[in-house]
């Protein structure tokens, strides 16, 4: 069975993405306490007048970290699986980013990180795919 090294460059890419996920939530959370803010205006709609097939992501993601899901999924359908599978990539780079710090001399297997990024692309494909087809 193949096994890795998990070395600096993976500790540094999945710290990258942990610190960004980090960020974005600080965001949503500063939304959530000002009330009359509507987050970061949509650059489609500014530009031709129509909604984007992701306009009222910000304001769902809001929603769902009060607990409030009927009100989310009512802004944007598909903002629920994107929530979903930001949820799962940013639970997954941490748990990378921990596991890489406190055991940099362990080894994993390789079909550990084949699932993982599998894992990944699949449910990114069909996020996407549900939006862009319905």
């Amino acid at each position: 069975m193949k096994k890795i090294h998990l070395g600096g460059s993976f500790f540094i890419f999945n710290l990258v993405f942990s610190i960004l996920c980090g960020i974005v939530l600080l965001y949503l959370i500063y939304l959530q306490f000002h009330e009359g803010s509507e987050g970061i205006q949509c650059i489609y709609k500014a530009k031709f007048g129509k909604e984007c097939p992701t306009c009222g992501f910000t304001r769902s993601f809001v929603d769902y970290l009060n607990f409030q899901f009927e009100s989310g999924i009512n802004r944007n359908k598909a903002s629920f699986y994107y929530f979903l599978f930001s949820v799962y990539f940013s639970i997954s780079r941490l748990a990378w980013v921990f596991y890489t710090f406190y055991f940099q001399k362990s080894v994993v297997s390789f079909n550990v990180l084949r699932i993982d990024i599998a894992l990944l692309i699949v449910s990114f494909i069909l996020v996407n795919s549900y939006i862009y087809i319905s």
